[in-house]
């Protein structure tokens, strides 16, 4: 009964075929609505026409700038290639399979992105890739893409069909690149094609091939949609280089349409609870129960503040008694209120910040009877108290250090 009711539900993408999506067939149809001018009569893209269409901005095959390799163009053709592959329910190896939201698919990846491209195409809100990594080995994967080194030196001519070098620049090692990028290119076309417009995708990746992944990415999500370079702290011990130990592992952030992104978020930007909050709160506790000065506290966080886990609470270093604060600025604008504020610590009138306060007269007197004002003695300008319990929260930082990172899944955009 669960199967039929699965299958009625979702019915196989092709009666007829039993193949997936075609994206290339859907890419061609789509480009022949918005731009019918470029086909020939023969319905072939006619590449002067494309150039006309588009302004003349097509660039030439021998002037383009990007990352290229053996295999490429293969490499993106396959991703086009439909699939017969079927996705079948298993509701006896499933948890409350009839009322249960979440999908755990089992298969090889190439073919479960290619069979979720007509029933998810545009809908995933954000994907996390952890792919595997280049370890500069020969790089074995079930794909059309893996071959001996005998094979990649004659297509790529250093070599002739009877074995012998025709070239003096040997360049073995870029095989390794090849094969990894060839098994890349096909899932992140179709890992885009399965996002909407306001997804984002996360690929973690080490040093080997972070450059050349960048490129790729570039290309298949475009330029423009390159949100960050995050960089995560793993303090691994696996790596005993001759030079640097390397204990960071790099995450690439891509959106699919970065305006539709800045549109949505204009007024909800990302935020995440600052790193070991918990923890910094509690070695406060603990300074304080040794009964230390405010000076003792101040400098005690200031060198606290100074190891990595602790990087989120820089300048948190003073407290009254609503707590851990900040000195913010209480200037930094222009044609501001130039009305001079009384100092009750010197008993005269603070220095005025260049442009003026940023707040009216009236509400710079609330904050100021609210003690949300920090007065000096030494002259320095008067600053806002920014207390860090009402600012638990920050945008991500490009080093993520703490165990409890922000984490990445795939979710649904709901209908």
């Amino acid at each position: 009964m669960f199967k039929e009711k699965f299958l009625n539900e979702h019915p196989p993408p092709d009666k007829l075929s039993g193949l997936s999506l075609d994206l290339c067939q859907q890419r061609l149809e789509t480009l022949r609505s918005l731009v019918p001018e470029i086909f020939d009569l023969d319905g072939q893209i006619h590449p002067g026409k494309l150039r006309e269409a588009l302004g003349g901005t097509l660039a030439a095959e021998d002037a383009r700038f990007g990352l290229s390799w053996p295999g490429k163009a293969q490499a993106f053709r396959f991703a086009g290639v439909p699939t017969s592959a079927t996705l079948m329910p298993q509701p006896d190896e499933s948890v409350d399979f009839p009322n249960t939201q979440n999908v755990f698919i089992e298969g090889d990846n190439l073919e479960v992105l290619k069979t979720l491209q007509r029933a998810y195409h545009g809908k995933v809100k954000m994907i996390y890739i952890d792919p595997p990594y280049n370890t500069g080995k020969d790089f074995v994967y079930p794909d059309n893409y893996s071959e001996g080194l005998k094979s990649y030196l004659q297509r790529t001519g250093q070599k002739d069909e009877a074995g012998f070098w025709t070239s003096t620049n040997s360049d073995s090692s870029g095989r390794k690149h090849a094969n990894w990028l060839s098994m890349m290119a096909p899932r992140l076309v179709l890992a885009r094609n399965l996002l909407g417009d306001d997804g984002v995708i996360f690929i973690s990746i080490d040093d080997n091939e972070v450059a050349n992944l960048r490129l790729l990415c570039d290309e298949v999500f475009g330029v423009e949609n390159f949100i960050s370079e995050i960089i995560r702290n793993t303090n691994s011990s696996k790596n005993q280089s001759l030079f640097v130990s390397v204990t960071h592992e790099t995450c690439l952030v891509y959106s699919k349409k970065i305006t539709q992104l800045k549109v949505l978020h204009a007024e909800n930007k990302w935020e995440v609870e600052k790193n070991n909050i918990d923890e910094y709160i509690d070695q406060i506790r603990k300074l304080k129960e040794k009964n230390v000065s405010s000076q003792e506290l101040e400098m005690e966080l200031k060198t606290l503040t100074q190891y990595p886990r602790f990087v989120d609470f820089v300048n948190y270093w003073y407290e009254d008694h609503r707590g851990i604060y900040r000195k913010g600025d209480l200037g930094g604008v222009p044609n501001g209120n130039m009305t001079p504020i009384f100092t009750p610590l010197t008993r005269t009138n603070d220095p005025i910040p260049p442009g003026g306060f940023r707040f009216k007269q009236e509400s710079l007197q609330k904050l100021i009877e609210d003690q949300r004002v920090h007065f000096h003695t030494d002259g320095s300008l008067p600053t806002i108290k920014r207390y860090l319990m009402e600012n638990k929260k920050q945008r991500p930082k490009l080093y993520w250090f703490s165990r409890n990172s922000p984490l990445c899944g795939l979710s649904f955009i709901e209908n």
